[in-house]
């Protein structure tokens, strides 16, 4: 009768047969001793039959390798972008979840190897390669181990006899997984090390703005030139948000920067902004935007100056524009006509002929840019609220035009024109005519933004281009991030040039690796390459009609509020609207720069005025790195704004709640060759468990899992007696020596019919039961 209690529970009950007279256990008849326990063949078309244990090793073995790679990969891949990955590797807890991982690694891997072990053993003995001294540790084996190592060592007479030599090299192969997987975590830990990663977010309130209330508006405005003679103590990181990817050159002799936004952040340490990771706060945003175009010249003139001063030459004439196609571009009252312009102009000096001998020369405004902070149709006075037309947006000082003008040709050249006569010998060989004097209209040049007006000397060329500014500011609510830390740049001396170089302020600006020959020309740099954030645009009221460009426009509350950022903008603005800037480090201007009212011709400037040096630098390489005057103005501004915003920010007392994660130092995984590994050990594992499998399930007989059934089969008559007189006295070594000596070492064992472990007698074509 036969009887089952599950897979692994597979036997037959019989009648026992005689053994060994010496057998004291079973010799004899006895109605209380059990029937005998003789273990089965695996039933016909049963592929594999290994145990509802053995199915949950194969099963939950592989799902959790699968699970601990799956997750590991999550680890290797995954970035600061993932909240969870944040959490894990920002609180340093990574070590412990790779080695947490690597320990549901080496479980599975373990209970799979001791599985494979049984199945081995058990092929080992279906075909005989077991020696007789390993006869009962193989059996054993089957039901219980603790790895492949004790076959490894079971199978080693039997493969230099070149028997097994399959199941020994696959055992020897478990083996070695099953080692090197114990070194998993120190493997994989090799892979990490330290670098910044974004943090947790934190929350926390800092002051943001000024406390109008408390009386302090006296104390945050400068008088005069301000900022504009102050060197920057630092070029601190900003927050940018642009649309500048087609509207750059899309109309024929204008350059456009496009709508750029400048978020400047409450945070006065320098090392907190370079780790500063993401800031959702108040800020003070700035309006960067600048249009130059090439402006239509009529009736212009050029005077030499008095004989005495010989400060350089006056241009004269007729100037308009129009620039109605431009995005956001407003004539007051559709005023395009010219307006009369008097300018002097900067000539360049012997020592540094490659320097732009640039002036900015204020002229008489009927039109302007109307910031994407304002309403299209409509302006705001920044005092009250009140809506107010183009002309009194213009009066506030925004919108601003800047007539710039570049002069070619040397000082000395320009002294012999002044004083009329050649006194002054310079490496261009003197002036090649007595009389200068400008080309005809006719004879203009068009190039880009700019128009070229030649003389009659073809080393002397004035170039001018009409810019107009759209600088305003709002203190609002910002997003900002960046997925790399920053260093804030500094501005540095270049002793093989003799001049400063600013090509790191040039690259946090973003006008380092523009192409200035077409159309196409962008920006190649990120701004993570420049060391700034990105700015999140504001989301658009969804009770509302307004389109996603005007998400910009700032409400009459808003503008109200919106105080420290005008003050910050009057203070580094101071200078500007009423005077003639020279742009050149070395290059000679006159001394009565000035702009002619068209309806008084009375001079309206304060005078000539320059910047620092610093200020004067970041122009200079700007427009010979570009060609955009647009571009140097834009940074020049900004740098100015920023000086004046982080002056006036150590006196900022109203507190506002911000939510702000920095970079930290922390151990991440930065290569992939220890998880290479592993995945590669894993995948040999597994494909070693397969084979297994299938060499076991191929043979149709092999039965495991069972511990009775173990015990069973070494009752056969081949092995009772060396079992009944071996028993409690020696270990296996000295029995095994025993069998050397009386010449049964080297016989083979295996199945016999009856599934008990027996001798097997070698003949020429197979094995026979002795």
């Amino acid at each position: 009768m036969a009887a089952k209690n599950g897979p692994s529970d597979i036997f037959e009950l019989s009648t026992p047969s005689l053994h060994s007279s010496g057998d004291p256990l079973w010799t004899g008849a006895s109605p209380d001793r059990p029937e005998t326990v003789i273990p089965r063949r695996q039933e016909p078309g049963k592929v594999l039959d290994i145990g509802r244990y053995g199915f949950g090793v194969l099963s939950l073995g592989t799902l959790l390798i699968a699970g601990a790679i799956a997750f590991l990969w999550f680890l290797w891949k995954a970035d600061d972008h993932n909240n969870f990955w944040r959490r894990i590797v920002a609180e340093g807890r990574i070590a412990q979840a790779i080695a947490l991982t690597a320990l549901v690694i080496r479980f599975a891997v373990f209970a799979q190897a001791a599985l494979c072990t049984s199945m081995l053993a058990n092929l080992a003995l279906q075909r005989s390669h077991v020696t007789l001294p390993n006869s009962v540790s193989m059996a054993l084996l089957q039901y219980q181990n603790n790895g492949p190592h004790q076959l490894v060592v079971d199978l080693f007479d039997s493969c230099k006899r070149r028997k097994a030599v399959i199941v020994g090299l696959l055992a020897v192969f478990l083996l070695l997984t099953t080692t090197v997987v114990q070194f998993t975590s120190t493997i994989l830990l090799s892979d990490l090390q330290i670098s910044p990663i974004a943090g947790l977010v934190q929350n926390t309130s800092i002051p943001s703005t000024l406390n109008w209330d408390a009386g302090i508006s006296s104390q945050a405005t400068w008088s005069g030139e301000g900022y504009m003679l102050l060197p920057p103590a630092q070029y601190p990181a900003f927050a940018e948000y642009s649309e500048v990817g087609e509207v750059r050159e899309a109309i024929d002799g204008v350059h456009d920067t496009g709508t750029v936004m400048r978020a400047f952040m409450p945070i006065l340490q320098k090392s907190s902004r370079e780790t500063l990771q993401s800031y959702d706060g108040k800020a003070t945003v700035l309006d960067s935007r600048v249009v130059c175009g090439r402006p239509v010249v009529k009736h212009a003139s050029l005077d030499m100056g008095n004989i005495d001063e010989c400060a350089g030459p006056r241009i004269s004439g007729d100037i308009s524009i129009d620039l109605s196609s431009v995005p956001r571009f407003r004539y007051h009252e559709n005023d395009k006509g010219a307006k009369n312009f008097s300018c002097s102009t900067a000539v360049p000096n012997a020592q540094r002929r490659s320097e732009w001998s640039l002036m900015a020369c204020p002229v008489t405004q009927t039109a302007g840019i109307v910031s994407a902070m304002d309403s299209i149709d409509e302006v705001l006075d920044p005092n009250s609220g009140t809506r107010y037309g183009m002309n009194t947006y213009m009066l506030y000082g925004v919108g601003q035009a800047y007539l710039l003008i570049n002069t070619t040709g040397t000082w000395g050249r320009w002294l012999n024109y002044c004083k009329r006569q050649k006194i002054f010998e310079d490496d261009d060989g003197g002036p090649t005519v007595s009389n200068l004097r400008l080309a005809s209209e006719a004879d203009y040049v068009s190039r880009g933004e700019w128009l070229d007006i030649p003389t009659n000397d073809p080393l002397v060329t004035f170039s001018l281009s009409l810019c107009y500014s759209a600088f305003n500011v709002a203190d609002r609510h910002i997003s900002a991030s960046s997925w790399r830390n920053r260093t804030e740049p500094s501005i540095e001396w270049d002793y093989d040039n003799r001049t400063f170089s600013t090509e790191g302020i040039r690259l946090q600006m973003g006008t380092v690796g523009l192409n200035n020959t077409g159309p196409s020309s962008k920006i190649n740099d990120t701004l993570a390459e420049r060391g700034i954030l990105s700015l999140a645009p504001p989301e658009p009221d969804s009770s509302s009609s307004s389109v996603r460009r005007d998400v910009w426009v700032s409400s009459a509350n808003m503008r109200l509020e919106s105080r420290t950022g005008q003050a910050i903008l009057l203070n580094s603005n101071l200078g500007w609207k009423h005077t003639a800037l020279t742009f050149c480090l070395d290059c000679q201007p006159t001394f009565g720069n000035s702009s002619s009212n068209p309806a008084t011709g009375r001079d309206t400037s304060s005078g000539r005025s320059s910047l620092h040096p610093h200020y004067l630098s970041l122009v200079s390489t700007t427009l010979d790195a570009t060609g955009h005057p647009a571009l140097a103005l834009q940074s020049v501004f900004t740098n100015l704004f920023s000086m004046a915003y982080y002056d006036l920010a150590l006196k900022f007392d109203s507190r506002e709640e911000i939510h702000l994660s920095s970079f930290v130092v922390a151990l991440r995984p930065v290569t992939w060759k220890a998880f290479a590994s592993v995945m590669v050990l894993l995948i040999v594992h597994l494909a070693l468990v397969d084979c297994v499998i299938i060499l076991f399930a191929s043979q149709g007989q092999g039965v495991i899992g069972g511990g009775w059934a173990s015990v069973s089969q070494l009752r056969s008559d081949s092995l009772s007696a060396w079992i009944d007189s071996q028993v409690g006295e020696n270990r296996d070594r000295r029995v095994g020596e025993e069998m050397k000596r009386l010449g049964d070492a080297r016989k083979w064992v295996g199945f016999g019919a009856n599934g008990r472990i027996e001798v097997q007698t070698e003949t020429s074509s197979s094995y026979v039961r002795t």
